[in-house]
């Protein structure tokens, strides 16, 4: 089986992370014109396995003969490495704009912003191999397997192994929980969309790259949609502590691999080699 072109370098992350819209809309229009399955018990069936990296903007994909799904590159009008640079940086700027962030962690994150090169920083908590944080690691790839009264969510992640268990029971949230890299979810469904509610996070991820901190009063709602082959993502962050309101994030896409022969690959993350990620020889 060839390997997928998926990178496993933080820089490829970075990018990632801040993909929020769908780059192919007519093969998109075509998956969620497809037939949705549903489970025993009615609802929308989100099990599979999404391949694609978080639908980023200006990416390239192919779909090959035998039906797999194949994260070729992204596209970039300036192959001059400090253009490059510049225009990442300026989507790493209009990223940390949209957070309503209050003015004196404004000030953070836009220090942090400017110490960057590019998109990358070296004080990106996700170069040290740490979970990436909720909504964060909502990325892909990732394989969902749904079951009656439970979610689980496996992440091929950038960062390493990484994977949540999402009950779906009615049940409440853990009590007396220590704060989390992923936090403690509770799930229920509202119609076809499951609704996810996240608390007990810990305040050692970042929301996106750009520096986009947060406190441990973070809190997530989600909503998860699946129309034929197209699995929807979007999220609310509510932080009192650093945000003046919530933020609503852009929606996400992943479009389901549904080649048997494709499966998620071993996730190693080694955090010693930052200063390539980041560009340091250039900035020096």
């Amino acid at each position: 089986m060839k390997r997928r072109l998926l990178s496993c370098c933080v820089s490829a992350a970075a990018a990632m992370i801040l993909s929020f819209f769908l780059c192919m809309p007519g093969a998109a229009q075509n998956d969620a014109a497809a037939a949705t399955p549903r489970t025993a018990d009615g609802h929308p069936d989100l099990s599979g396995y999404y391949a694609n990296h978080g639908t980023p903007t200006e990416a390239i994909y192919v779909t090959n003969p035998d039906g797999s799904v194949a994260f070729v590159g992204a596209r970039d009008e300036h192959p001059d490495e400090n253009a490059k640079e510049a225009r990442q940086h300026k989507t790493s700027v209009e990223a940390s704009s949209s957070v309503p962030y209050k003015p004196e962690f404004a000030a953070k994150v836009k220090a942090i912003v400017d110490s960057q090169i590019g998109d990358a920083s070296p004080l990106d908590p996700g170069l040290k191999c740490q979970p990436l944080g909720i909504p964060r690691e909502m990325g892909g790839p990732m394989r969902v397997v749904q079951t009656p009264g439970l979610l689980v969510i496996l992440f091929e992640s950038t960062t390493g192994e990484a994977y949540r268990v999402i009950p779906t029971d009615g049940r409440p949230h853990r009590k007396d929980l220590d704060p989390a890299y992923l936090g403690d979810s509770v799930g229920h469904w509202e119609g076809d969309t499951l609704v996810v509610d996240v608390t007990g996070l810990n305040d050692e991820t970042w929301l996106g790259n750009g520096g986009l901190i947060h406190s441990d009063q973070e809190h997530v709602t989600e909503r998860y949609s699946r129309k034929g082959d197209v699995l929807t993502y979007e999220a609310t962050v509510e932080d009192p502590v650093m945000f003046s309101k919530p933020w609503v994030i852009a929606p996400r896409h992943f479009r389901i691999n549904n080649n048997p022969q494709d499966q998620m690959l071993e996730s190693v993350c080694i955090d010693n080699d930052s200063g390539h990620v980041v560009g340091v020889e250039r900035k020096n």
